[in-house]
């Protein structure tokens, strides 16, 4: 409790600010903890699914996915960041479902629907 107590001026107990501190702080932890994957899967998918066969910048994709899911603003770091995990997870080098690409021509792409097998890709060009 003593991490989410705040204190007036007077030395007293600020209730309001506390509950402001204890309300965040329960915020942060839901994103992290009890947004089911499938949920940020739907959400991924619905940025994609309005941008089909177009490779989005990784940051777009990210916010976009985190306004799908309607977060808080204390919500919006922790969201972001399993987001990214579940984009990368999904990329798994050159066998995943989704394509990420590096500096010009780069940005994420869908390859496949989720539980749809994953299209054969060209190789590489070496520079």
């Amino acid at each position: 409790m003593d991490k989410f107590t705040k204190t007036g001026a007077d030395g007293s107990v600020d209730e309001k600010a506390s509950a402001a501190a204890y309300a965040e702080a329960l915020s942060v932890w839901v994103a992290e903890n009890e947004i089911p994957s499938d949920t940020i899967e739907t959400a991924i998918e619905a940025v994609f699914d309005r941008f089909p066969s177009q490779r989005l910048p990784m940051p777009a994709l990210l916010s976009a996915a985190v306004a799908e899911l309607s977060a808080t603003p204390e919500q919006h770091n922790a969201l972001t960041k399993r987001c990214h995990a579940y984009v990368s997870g999904q990329s798994a080098g050159n066998t995943g479902r989704i394509d990420i690409g590096k500096g010009k021509g780069g940005g994420v792409l869908r390859l496949s629907l989720p539980g749809q097998p994953v299209p054969a890709r060209p190789a590489k060009k070496s520079a």
